[in-house]
């Protein structure tokens, strides 16, 4: 009995299967023929002969070019007294400037907008002690890894000592914040080795 409802099912499959299925596609209806143009015909007339247009002398005078004035050179050797120099001057001068009315005018030079403000002295001087000290523990550690390193472990070493290098050339420029991020990065990769 088994067999027999085995059998069954399986033909009453294998005869579905052959014999496909019973929806048949539409095929949409194919677009219509545009009409035939007539040829174009060929005038018989001619087009009348005009005369040249007359221009009027014209002559273009260009503004006089406005003086531009060098753009200031940054030397990155030295940035913290230049940087003390240029705030001096927008902080006296930015005072009348935002007591008038500004209406309508492009800012100029003496307004602070888009100026990076310094942090004041003895923090930046704790920040550079703090970098330094996380470059030198850093440092410290990877220099105290004594096991033998695999090829990918010597290459994240390489990585570790190159943002170190930045991190210090970043200090040396006085960037205290790239500083920051690239020693961050070598000690995610130290803790990376160390695990």
């Amino acid at each position: 009995m088994r067999n027999k409802l085995a059998v069954s099912l399986s033909l009453a499959f294998a005869l579905g299967l052959m014999s496909g299925c019973a929806h048949k596609p539409i095929t949409p209806p194919a677009p219509p023929v545009p009409a035939p143009l007539p040829p174009p015909h060929a005038s018989t007339e001619s087009l009348p002969n005009l005369p040249a247009p007359t221009l009027p002398n014209v002559e273009l005078s260009l503004p006089p070019t406005p003086h531009e004035e060098a753009p200031e050179h940054r030397h990155y050797g030295h940035p913290l007294r230049r940087r003390h120099a240029v705030e001096v001057a927008p902080s006296t001068v930015a005072k009348p400037a935002a007591a008038g009315a500004n209406t309508g005018q492009e800012p100029t030079d003496s307004t602070p907008i888009g100026r990076l403000s310094t942090a004041p002295a003895s923090a930046n001087q704790r920040s550079y002690a703090n970098i330094m000290s996380e470059i030198n523990s850093i440092q410290g550690g990877v220099q105290g890894i004594h096991r033998a390193l695999s090829r990918s472990e010597q290459q994240t070493v390489t990585e570790i000592e190159m943002f170190l290098g930045k991190a210090r050339n970043a200090l040396q420029a006085g960037d205290l914040d790239g500083a920051h991020t690239l020693t961050v990065k070598a000690q995610v990769l130290l803790n990376e080795l160390s695990h």
